[in-house]
């Protein structure tokens, strides 16, 4: 049965492979993205990508109704210590 996810950090090296992952298995990724123009070019189109602001707090609550899971992957990269 296919499932809905919310991730933050997306774009990432993990978060890349994570969402092309879920999108293989037929499930919903929504992005937080804080450019949705980077993130449209980096993940597949079936991705729904919410711009992490202010005025996209009514979609953001929209979107956790019915979630099955919200990933954070976002954060400083460690691979480069």
């Amino acid at each position: 049965m296919a499932q809905h996810f919310i991730i933050s950090g997306a774009t990432g090296f993990i978060g890349r492979s994570l969402v092309a992952r879920l999108h293989e298995r037929g499930d919903t990724v929504s992005v937080l993205t804080r450019s949705v123009q980077h993130s449209k070019h980096l993940l597949p189109t079936a991705v729904r990508h919410i711009l992490l602001d202010e005025s996209s707090l009514p979609q953001l609550v929209a979107e956790t109704e019915g979630c099955d899971g919200i990933i954070n992957l976002a954060g400083a990269n460690v691979g480069t210590m």
